[in-house]
């Protein structure tokens, strides 16, 4: 199990983290969505947001370095207001001379009309937007005047921009969660409250990581973990499907409607299209080796989609054997009792 004190750096927890904190959970759960307290659901993830081409040329002219377009990693929306909060999670600072630092220009201008633009919304859609911040608690006074230096840069040049946020992650030693926000952040953001919120109630020698909505993002370093989780949860939607079909029936098995199920209505709304061929290609390399090795005569390939033909008793129980042998991902000495969150309200 990773140590907590590590985990909390690492880019696809705190993409998770966003992600719980937007949930409808009960009162007296062992999370406590704040986002979702104050009005906030997900609006999509690593969406792609091109930065408007007048915006581009002018800030050029002003020889300052920005990216045509970027893609935060989570976008928040208070629903039915059309305000936005596009979240970005950070391990660390970085420098304001840095490749990180054109991505984050970019988000600035994307202020109002220009992410409106950027959206696909109606041109008379009055959107309002600001940054947020995700890093670990000690990186966030550093992070928070590396923000203001680009602020002030570019509105020294006569740009508006976004107004930005950090947040802090921290832990402790019952392996809770706790996040770090300003009074006067809490007030901007319109969230309830201030301070060390804590959001995650931990135990000791419990691992966080078997919850995570994505378990595996393909635009990120690649862990054994990740990929493990995921397919332990391919296999359990296979093996449910196999279980309950007929013999004598084909069973169709769609990549995307399985990514569906194993990212927990997230896939959906994932706008990186990189991401998703590669998750896709992820998923029909496993069904390949997994399945069709097995019986190769019964298989028949339709783009995304793979069918199977059981034919008899016996096809049926060469795969449900085969796939209950396979090696379970690390066992928890205290697993949460938590249980799947309900799908997102936007998918």
């Amino acid at each position: 199990m990773n140590n907590i004190n590590d985990l909390i750096g690492d880019h696809l927890f705190q993409l998770n983290l966003v992600l719980w904190l937007t949930q409808p959970l009960p009162q007296g759960f062992a999370i406590r969505p704040i986002f979702k307290e104050s009005g906030y659901l997900v609006h999509s993830i690593s969406q792609p947001l091109a930065l408007p081409i007048p915006i581009r040329e002018k800030i050029r002219g002003k020889n300052i370095n920005v990216q045509d377009g970027c893609s935060p990693d989570v976008i928040l929306e208070k629903s039915q207001k059309n305000s936005f909060l596009l979240v970005e999670c950070k391990k660390q600072s970085f420098g304001t001379n840095s490749t990180t630092s054109e991505q984050a220009r970019t988000l600035l201008l994307l202020k109002g009309r220009a992410l409106s633009e950027a959206l696909g919304l109606a041109l008379d859609t009055i959107v309002e937007n600001k940054i947020v911040y995700l890093t670990r608690a000690d990186q966030k006074s550093q992070l928070n005047d590396t923000c203001k230096s680009m602020v002030t840069e570019l509105e020294n040049v006569g740009f508006t921009v976004c107004p930005t946020y950090c947040l802090g992650i921290k832990c402790d030693s019952t392996n809770s969660i706790y996040l770090v926000i300003d009074s006067n952040d809490t007030n901007e953001l319109g969230l309830l409250e201030h301070g060390e919120i804590k959001v995650i109630e931990g135990q000791p020698e419990t691992d966080p990581r078997p919850l995570y909505f994505i378990p595996l993002d393909p635009s990120v370093e690649q862990n054994e973990y990740g990929i493990k989780t995921l397919e332990q949860r391919l296999l359990s939607e296979i093996l449910s499907l196999i279980g309950r079909a007929k013999i004598s029936s084909k069973i169709q098995f769609d990549c995307e409607e399985l990514l569906e199920k194993a990212t927990w209505g997230m896939y959906g709304i994932w706008g990186d299209r990189n991401a998703r061929l590669n998750l896709k290609r992820k998923v029909k390399t496993f069904l390949s080796e997994k399945m069709v090795s097995l019986l190769p005569n019964n298989f028949q390939k339709e783009q995304d989609k793979l069918i199977l033909s059981l034919n008899s008793s016996q096809d049926k129980e060469t795969i449900l054997s085969s796939f209950q042998k396979t090696k379970e991902i690390e066992v928890l000495k205290a697993p949460l009792q938590f249980k799947l969150f309900e799908k997102n309200e936007n998918s």
